[in-house]
């Protein structure tokens, strides 16, 4: 889809007012008690609609769109209804280079109890590419609070607190394991062979993941996320530089019971010893 922006104004030349005086900003009565009526006598009703719906909602839009958006979103009658939000500039975040999440895969598991995460954890996948012999994976484990927002911890040489939980990577074509040194908790790369992929054939790779210690709450969840690029400033801290990533093909993640991918995590519950 494309969208144009023009100026809109009088036949002839020179802008119209007719829009602004249609516009019910809160600044146009500075004696007034509260927010004015306008804000909030719509005539629409976003309870009669029961379809599927994505709802796109910004934190940052507080004088525009933030109100009524969340408060749409609410009012949908229907259950299959998801809310994507943000708080940065609208246009970037919904048309930028950011939001191209087909390169993705986002995975969450909700606690039921509090749990402790400590150790080492790994990764297994099985991976297909198309028009490509090789691939890049970049994992990261985050944490989410009870309302779904991020947790955030110190990533790189102590600074930078904008990183996951754990975070790991691989480039699919040194997948073979150090067989000797290697367990299913702490897979170990061996680096001494180069194994090119065969588009087409879905392969399993082991991905490391650096050891943590992560209480998370009853409510709280885990998202594992999968993609094919790097995240300079955040899972790397901002002092490790853009990886040299594989940019051709599309890799393809396969799963179900002849693909049997897994996260490996060390859970206690709180005061069980190890």
């Amino acid at each position: 889809m494309q969208a144009s922006m023009g100026t809109v104004g009088q036949p002839g030349g020179g802008s119209s007012g007719a829009v602004q005086h249609g516009v019910g900003r809160p600044e146009h009565h500075h004696d007034a008690p509260g927010p004015e009526p306008l804000l909030f006598d719509g005539k629409h009703d976003p309870s009669a609609i029961r379809v599927p719906a994505l709802v796109c909602a910004s934190f940052s839009d507080q004088e525009l769109h933030s109100w009524d958006t969340f408060e749409a979103f609410r009012l949908l009658d229907t259950g299959d209804k998801w809310l994507y939000t943000h708080r940065r500039q609208k246009w970037g975040a919904y048309y930028g280079p950011a939001s191209d999440t087909a390169n993705r895969a986002v995975f969450d598991i909700v606690f039921a109890e509090d749990t402790d995460v400590i150790g080492n954890s790994a990764l297994r996948l099985f991976v297909e590419t198309e028009n490509a012999t090789d691939a890049d994976l970049f994992v990261g484990v985050e944490k989410l609070d009870t309302d779904g927002n991020e947790v955030y911890f110190f990533s790189a040489s102590g600074g930078n607190a904008n990183g996951p939980v754990t975070r790991g990577w691989l480039r699919a074509s040194k997948r073979a394991l150090n067989t000797e040194r290697s367990t299913d908790a702490r897979p170990v790369l061996s680096y001494a062979t180069d194994e090119p992929l065969t588009p087409g054939d879905a392969v399993h790779v082991d991905i490391p993941l650096m050891p943590t210690a992560t209480r998370f709450r009853d409510g709280e969840a885990l998202r594992l996320i999968i993609q094919s690029w790097s995240d300079p400033g955040q899972w790397e801290g901002g002092e490790t530089p853009q990886w040299a990533a594989i940019r051709t093909g599309r890799t393809h993640l396969h799963t179900g019971p002849q693909a049997r991918a897994r996260l490996l995590l060390p859970t206690l519950q709180p005061g069980e010893q190890p």
